[in-house]
């Protein structure tokens, strides 16, 4: 009876916790797009699955689960002629691991330039573009367990400005029974901040242009 109330009273005073969404204040939002059709249509439930190779994107774990050579490439068209790409491969390296590189693209296409003067357009065209290759590694420990890391060097440009920086995956898959019972914990896109650089982005501004000294850009 005391084991119930006790199991009662921390039901009670438990508490729910919200996550906030860095919305605009992260990069690299292109690696959120599944690449694979199969998981996403499961509800994006792929952190213990190692079946296909594109499983390495929501596990590092399901990299040491490859066996052989296997590769994947899915190719999807968005609106307004948005276009991703995702292929990755998989290589067993003997009793070493398993060996495994991604490339991971994501482009506008040209976009006309406008302004305010110039709602119809400047003449200009930009594109932006996302890239992301990875490399990673993974071991199966024994016939259940399985552990994987993977780095990804991203690259993003709009127009004439650009970031690049690097993020780390890591993950882990445990077969708990032969019926097909797992468990996995993967940590996504771990990485350094950064932030975007370019000409587009240093504006000339002076306010007495006939001083000198004083701050003539920003």
């Amino acid at each position: 009876m005391k084991s119930k109330l006790s199991l009662a009273a921390v039901l009670l005073m438990s508490s729910v916790l919200f996550s906030q969404s860095k919305t605009g204040t992260t990069v690299a939002q292109f690696l959120l797009i599944e690449p694979s059709a199969r998981l996403a249509a499961m509800g994006n439930a792929g952190v213990a699955m190692y079946d296909e190779v594109a499983a390495a994107y929501y596990n590092a774990g399901a990299i040491g689960h490859q066996n052989g050579y296997s590769a994947q490439f899915s190719h999807s068209t968005w609106l307004a002629d948005i276009s991703y790409n995702y292929a990755a491969a998989s290589l067993q390296a003997g009793e070493v691991g398993n060996i495994f590189i991604s490339v991971t693209s994501l482009s506008s296409g040209e976009i006309d330039v406008r302004t305010v003067e110039q709602p119809l357009g400047t003449g200009e065209r930009y594109t932006v573009s996302n890239l992301a290759l990875g490399l990673g590694f993974g071991k199966q420990i024994s016939d259940r367990f399985s552990v994987g890391v993977q780095l990804n060097y991203i690259q993003e440009t709009i127009w004439h400005s650009s970031l690049s920086t690097f993020a780390l995956n890591v993950g882990t898959i445990y077969r708990l029974s032969e019926n097909g019972l797992r468990l996995g914990a993967s940590i996504s896109n771990f990485g350094l901040p950064a932030s975007y650089d370019g000409r587009d982005l240093r504006f000339v501004f002076d306010r007495d242009p006939d001083k000198y000294g004083d701050n003539s850009s920003l």
